[in-house]
């Protein structure tokens, strides 16, 4: 059995369409055991346009929030309740987030990866992403993050789409941090 079947994920477009399936505060464990940072209260007040929850007959294991930009698709969580990575349900996930992409029109996805977390950054590497600030751009995580994108065209020429790639790397730059206590 793959991942998918043995783990399904639930796909909303907003934290109250999640609540008619859920306990919001089971998410903000979830959330919260994988950052190790409390959320603010008013965390559930955003409005992503994309929200995937992965379960198993027990409990909540894995979540991503995305929100659209005008080319990309910007990826404000994916995480793995820490008992279930390395399994392959980052990798499930992060397939869901690019086929919800990719229908709404996107062409890539673009993130911020914490810099202490080397285990995500290999992950979105490996999963043929590129990081794309040298240093790491400094925000409420404690030493910053390193912006990371994909172009769901891998022969897409970097250099001839600047503009697309500086407004995506400048909102994941932007994105509020604020979230956390």
């Amino acid at each position: 059995m793959g991942v998918n079947e043995e783990y399904p994920i639930t796909n909303v477009k907003s934290w109250k369409d999640l609540g008619c399936h859920i306990d919001i505060a089971d998410i903000r464990d979830l959330l919260e055991s994988a950052y190790r940072k409390s959320l603010k209260p008013d965390y559930f007040d955003l409005e992503p346009d994309g929200i995937g929850l992965m379960n198993n007959s027990e409990s909540y294991i894995g979540i991503y929030v995305i929100m659209h930009l005008d080319a990309f698709s910007y990826l404000d969580k994916l995480v793995v309740h820490p008992r279930y990575q390395k399994n392959g349900m980052g990798e499930a996930l992060l397939r869901d987030v690019e086929a919800l992409s990719k229908a709404a029109g996107k062409r890539g996805v673009v993130l911020r990866a914490d810099a202490k977390n080397e285990d995500a950054q290999r992950f979105y590497i490996r999963e043929g992403f590129r990081r794309m600030t040298p240093d790491p751009v400094k925000s409420l995580f404690t030493d910053g993050g390193y912006v990371f994108m994909k172009f769901f065209d891998p022969h897409t020429n970097w250099n001839t789409n600047e503009d697309e790639i500086k407004a995506a790397i400048d909102y994941a730059i932007q994105h509020p941090e604020s979230f956390y206590r």
